[in-house]
């Protein structure tokens, strides 16, 4: 049926299919159906910007699936070959997207013309740009440990596109293309510069990019290579600590000052340095080598924050949590044996989804036949694995995440699901090796170093556990089994009362963890007797 209205894209108002002009801001109206391929619906619009309007939509073929993401491109020249030209760049977005697979990235579904309109349907990100979030923060500008958490992010996504064949330059990375949810997960969005490297070539066709962000290879000077990214990540990670838009002027960076952060500060200023350079050689060579630094920075001792005073431990700088796969808050899923999955990221989004519901027993039967089509996909094992520990098969999960292992065996997910199981099974010293495996390889993940504390207290090195659940508490304060742990360690120790504030936050941020309860009830008599 034909629908009677249409949303404006300025202002996402409904109005009339036959009005010109939008009836609540006045704009020119060019009219989006609110029906799409007789499968999409438009709810509202959510953003618009030089390339095309982005709308939110619900995939009336499955109604209890997350929302989508349609994107518009719209057509802002009348000359025939700069249409053309927005056509072409518009297909190549689409088919950029459609091959990668990647947590950081949203996932592309299909992309179609109609009535003249061309239009791309990816994942919703229920979230706000990395711009936004750092304007909302004190002085315009993120906390240090915060920042790096970002860029650390931001790295492995670029790393991954750079290791393509051929390689991918994002080319336009800055904080308004970067999408950041609730958990401090981020996605790269807007992929309609990127380009494919051509070895030989000796420049770009065409000069795009952001001023103050963009490399200035990228003004036609040169061909961009993975460097122009380094470039952009510089400027973004500048920007994030001093609350200075490159943009005001461009290729000109203020001296960062950031001791009073972190003992690391001046390393970190010295590498953003490196990495803003107009020579392009002076320039670190990798994605991969900017990560090992950062995540070395990450974790330096860290001076301000009252949380970790109360445990007696050593103060740091807090934030929230975060893991490499998380997606964003979803609707429950409705799985049947009809549901559609059409790539390996598509059972691996399900069964992790699933998983973080607690259905245990539907996400491993998911991930056992997406397997059997898919049979060397490194994270289906982990979600398997994940899903086993959820069932307390502990041994059995120990066989996926070693099947994992083989498959990628620098998958720090993969050795943390590890640690869970070797620790419910007893196999403390092993479980903690797994820990340290784990945090080699991604030190931001919270319920590692949860995991290593439960083994440290189990081997009795109480004091070391202690500082497992302080860099726990660091990454995620409002972990009750970090405080619960550290509750425990400080009982061994003798520190009832530093123990019994330990208890009384974790019960605080979990009301029914028993084993908290236990505790805080033998400590207050404790202290009473």
């Amino acid at each position: 049926m034909t629908q009677s209205t249409m949303l404006c894209g300025n202002c996402s108002a409904t109005n009339r299919t036959t009005a010109k002009f939008c009836t609540e801001c006045g704009s020119s109206l060019k009219a989006t159906p609110t029906l799409l391929k007789q499968r999409y619906r438009i709810l509202t619009a959510i953003g618009q910007g030089g390339f095309g309007a982005i709308y939110q939509a619900e995939d009336t073929h499955f109604p209890n699936h997350p929302k989508r993401a349609v994107k518009e491109m719209l057509m802002q020249s009348r000359d025939p070959h700069e249409q053309q030209q927005a056509i072409e760049a518009f297909k190549q977005e689409a088919l950029l997207l459609a091959g990668l697979m990647h947590p950081n990235l949203p996932r592309i579904y299909e992309y179609f013309e109609e009535a003249g309109r061309w239009y791309l349907v990816m994942d919703y990100i229920n979230g706000e740009t990395l711009e936004d979030r750092a304007q909302a923060s004190s002085g315009n500008k993120l906390p240090f440990q915060r920042a790096l958490h970002f860029a650390i992010q931001l790295c492995t996504v670029l790393d991954y596109l750079h290791n393509q064949q051929p390689p991918i330059i994002f080319r336009d990375l800055k904080p308004d293309n970067i999408m950041v949810t609730s958990d401090d997960h981020l996605y790269l969005i807007d992929f309609g510069i990127a380009r494919l490297f051509k070895p030989g070539q000796a420049k770009d066709t065409s000069a795009f990019g952001s001023p103050g962000y963009a490399a200035p290879e990228q003004y036609g000077k040169a061909q961009t290579t993975e460097r122009a990214d380094i470039y952009s990540l510089g400027a973004t990670l500048h920007r994030l600590l001093s609350g200075s838009d490159p943009s005001d002027n461009p290729f000109h960076f203020s001296p960062l000052d950031l001791t009073q952060e972190a003992p690391a500060g001046p390393t970190c200023a010295d590498l953003i340095g490196q990495m803003v350079a107009m020579d392009v050689q002076k320039r670190p060579p990798s994605m991969r080598e900017i990560k090992q630094n950062l995540q070395h920075l990450a974790q330096q001792p860290v001076v301000s924050g009252p949380l970790s005073s109360r445990l007696g431990l050593p103060e740091k700088n807090t934030f929230t949590p975060y893991t490499a796969t998380d997606m964003p808050d979803a609707p429950p899923i409705q799985y049947s044996a009809t549901s559609s999955q059409t790539s390996v990221d598509g059972y691996l989004n399900e069964s992790k989804a699933l998983v973080d519901q607690k259905r245990y027993q539907e996400a491993l039967a998911l991930c056992g036949r997406a397997l059997e089509l898919y049979p060397s996909a490194c994270l289906l094992y982990v979600n398997k694995a994940a899903a086993l520990n959820g069932l307390a098969r502990y041994q059995e999960a120990l066989v996926a995440c070693n099947q994992a292992l083989q498959h990628d065996s620098q998958n720090a997910l993969a050795h943390y699901n590890a640690s869970n199981a070797l620790c419910e099974l007893g196999n403390f010293q092993q479980a903690l090796s797994a820990c340290e495996q784990a945090i080699r390889l991604d030190p931001t993940f919270p319920l590692t170093y949860t995991n290593k504390s439960w083994a440290l207290i189990e081997l009795g090195r109480y004091q070391e556990a202690l500082n497992a659940c302080n860099q726990a508490l660091q990454l995620n304060p409002n972990s009750a089994m970090a405080h619960h742990n550290a509750s425990v360690a400080l009982i061994k120790m003798g520190r009832y009362q530093l123990a019994l504030q330990a208890c009384e936050q974790a019960l605080r941020l979990d009301p029914s963890h028993a084993k908290a309860r236990t505790n805080q009830n033998f400590l207050r008599q404790k202290l009473r007797g």
